[in-house]
C-alpha cells in the first residue's frame, strides 16, 4: 500500500502529482486550540479523518473497517494536518522537518495491524517531504474514539 514516488520540487507539487488535494482547514470540535507553537516547533491537536466537518471514516478497524480503510483514514488525517500546517506557515515548504507523528486508531482487541494502518500517514508524509519527512512515530489503539472517528493523528514539526 505504499505511495508511489513522485516528482516535484515543493510539497504542494508532490501532493498534486499524487492527485491529492488538501481538505478545508479543520476546526476544533471542543474547547481547545488546533495547535501551539513554541519557537520553531509546532504541535498539533489530533487531526481526524474528515472533510469540512463530515467524518469520512467512523468505527473500529477489525470490525466496521478493514486495514485498507484504516490506511486511508490515517492518510486523510494526515491531509488534514497538512492543511492546518499550511494555514499556519502559508507554505508547506517552510516545514524544515517532520519530527514525529502520533497516531491513535479505533480498533477491536484482536486487530494487530495498527502499525500498517498508520503507514497511511507515514507514506504520505515521506512522499510529500522526502528526507524532511523522516519521522519518529508512536501508535496507540483505542476501543473507544472521540465521536467514533477511526483515526486521530498528531504532528510535531519544525518550521523555518
Amino acid at each position: 500500500m505504499q505511495l508511489e514516488k513522485v516528482s516535484g520540487e515543493t510539497p504542494e507539487q508532490r501532493l498534486s502529482a499524487l492527485s491529492l488535494e488538501l481538505p478545508p482547514v479543520p476546526e476544533a470540535v471542543a474547547d481547545y486550540v488546533t495547535h501551539t507553537q513554541i519557537g520553531s516547533m509546532i504541535y498539533t491537536s489530533g487531526m481526524l479523518p474528515w472533510v469540512a466537518g463530515e467524518l469520512k471514516f467512523a468505527g473500529k478497524m477489525g470490525a466496521e473497517l478493514t486495514l485498507e480503510q484504516g490506511y486511508k483514514a490515517f492518510q486523510l488525517s494526515a491531509l488534514n494536518g497538512l492543511s492546518l500546517l499550511k494555514s499556519i506557515t502559508g507554505d508547506l515548504s517552510k516545514i524544515k522537518r517532520v519530527h514525529r507523528l502520533e497516531g491513535t486508531g479505533g480498533a477491536t482487541p484482536d486487530f494487530f495491524d495498527m502499525p500498517l494502518a498508520l503507514n497511511g500517514a507515514s507514506h504520505l508524509i515521506n512522499t510529500v517531504f522526502g528526507e524532511k519527512g523522516a519521522h519518529t512515530r508512536m501508535i496507540y489503539s483505542n476501543p473507544s474514539m472521540p465521536i467514533n472517528c477511526a483515526t486521530l493523528l498528531v504532528f510535531w514539526v519544525e518550521v523555518e
